[in-house]
């Protein structure tokens, strides 16, 4: 990263800082005001939004925002179908380079977007924002356990540069290696104790993995925390990594498409979304906004994306909304992001589920790890792989524990395995549809 880079990731990092602060106002005049170039500069330039946006942007470039619930909302099928259209022909000047992305597939077909530079820095300094709310040391060592790249292969993994501020000298003494995906749970707990790694950086799940790993086996080791990103993270997930760990899982709500859409806050559970960076809405299926406690389907408007603009585009997500926090930041609360929409359980009684059981039952039935699958419309299957294949838990119990969290009218049968790929990307899926 040059050096003009790094004063402009501090110059928006100041402005965080300040930011978090606004009124909703001002955060929404602020919102408005990167909106409104950023829809100009679609309209003129990506093809895909030549007449999408003719709802609310006025032919003297002034935009109705009384009318932004009439923008289209832009599907996972248009990125697919539309992938060329939505490219931009020319970027803002100092938007930066290019880099595509590609998804995981956890909410469909895999998909690509093209994002550009400014959009990068400002997400960072997002992140170094959240890093201060938590305390978090970046002159330590923190493992990120991702990827696929063939350099980040265990023993060693990849050593890369500082994780925390360019512009703060200190934090150059912390680094980054990357273990990928393919590395065992028992080859990345050696990792962490052999060289002294402080954080681990991962999906909530994966680190879950570990936790119980660590657990059953008997074994602890001291973490300062864990830097968790993509989905939501359980009450069963945080209780095991502060049991393995000693340490909590912090959380950050984030997608490839759209970045860093929320972080947790300091103060709660709970997360505050990145105002400052994304556009957040979330909606009814009649596509109205939700009220604080209801829960809806995402769409987020990366603000600095012009490269592949992403305007009302369906993040694939339920959330709720939550009121004002009692922290002192004025950023909207996201209370709880419940999953993937494709993940949820639906019966034929109408009912829908996201599914959610307590992982005392996965202890109860012996399983090292499980994967709750809905295979029929009132039948679930929990695939596991046993911790001791000479021994069977309470599968009695564990079936009716799931029908009482899930619906009383299921089926449950069990069946025995003896790995989970994780089957997208770095993603291990506890609970999926194999109906949508």
């Amino acid at each position: 990263m040059d050096n003009a880079t790094i004063d402009l990731q501090h110059q928006f990092y100041d402005m965080l800082m300040q930011s978090q602060y606004w009124s909703p106002e001002r955060m929404r005049d602020y919102q408005r005001s990167q909106l409104t170039h950023l829809l100009r500069h679609a309209k003129k330039n990506v093809p895909f939004y030549e007449n999408r946006l003719d709802a609310v942007l006025k032919s003297n470039g002034d935009i109705d925002w009384d009318r932004w619930g009439e923008i289209p909302i832009v599907k996972r099928s248009d990125l697919i179908e539309h992938r060329e259209a939505m490219q931009a022909r020319e970027l803002p000047p100092g938007h930066g380079a290019l880099k595509v992305f590609s998804t995981s597939g956890s909410t469909g077909a895999p998909v690509s977007t093209t994002h550009n530079s400014l959009a990068a820095i400002a997400s960072k300094a997002v992140s170094l924002r959240s890093y201060g709310w938590h305390n978090v040391d970046w002159t330590k060592d923190l493992c990120m356990w991702i990827g696929d790249n063939p350099s980040s292969n265990w023993p060693h993994g990849s050593r890369e540069g500082s994780w925390g501020p360019l512009w703060e000298p200190k934090a150059r003494n912390g680094h980054t290696t990357y273990l990928n995906r393919a590395t065992t749970t028992a080859n990345v707990l050696e990792f962490l104790e052999r060289t002294k790694q402080s954080y681990i950086g991962s999906r909530p799940k994966n680190v879950q993995v570990l936790s119980q790993y660590l657990i059953q086996n008997g074994g602890r080791l001291k973490l300062n925390a864990a830097l968790t990103f993509g989905t939501g993270i359980t009450a069963e997930e945080r209780a095991d990594c502060l049991e393995a760990f000693g340490c909590e899982m912090l959380g950050q709500y984030s997608s490839k498409e759209a970045y860093q859409i929320g972080y947790q806050c300091s103060a709660a559970s709970h997360y505050h979304h990145n105002a400052e960076i994304v556009l957040l809405e979330v909606v009814d299926d009649a596509g109205l906004n939700c009220s604080p406690g209801q829960a809806g389907r995402v769409l987020v408007t990366p603000l600095f994306s012009t490269a592949q603009p992403l305007i009302r585009y369906e993040q694939g997500d339920l959330a709720v909304l939550g009121v004002k926090c009692t922290c002192g930041r004025h950023l909207p609360v996201i209370s709880r992001v419940l999953g993937r929409i494709t993940h949820l359980f639906r019966f034929p009684d109408g009912t829908k589920v996201a599914p959610s059981i307590p992982a005392k039952y996965q202890i109860l039935l012996g399983a090292e790890y499980w994967q709750v699958a809905q295979v029929a419309p009132t039948h679930v299957t929990i695939r596991y792989v046993p911790i001791s294949w000479d021994t069977y838990g309470d599968q009695a119990a564990v079936a009716t524990a799931v029908r009482s969290h899930i619906h009383p009218d299921i089926t449950v049968s069990f069946e025995r395995v003896r790995e989970f790929p994780k089957v997208y990307g770095d993603k291990y899926i506890e609970y999926v549809n194999e109906l949508t």
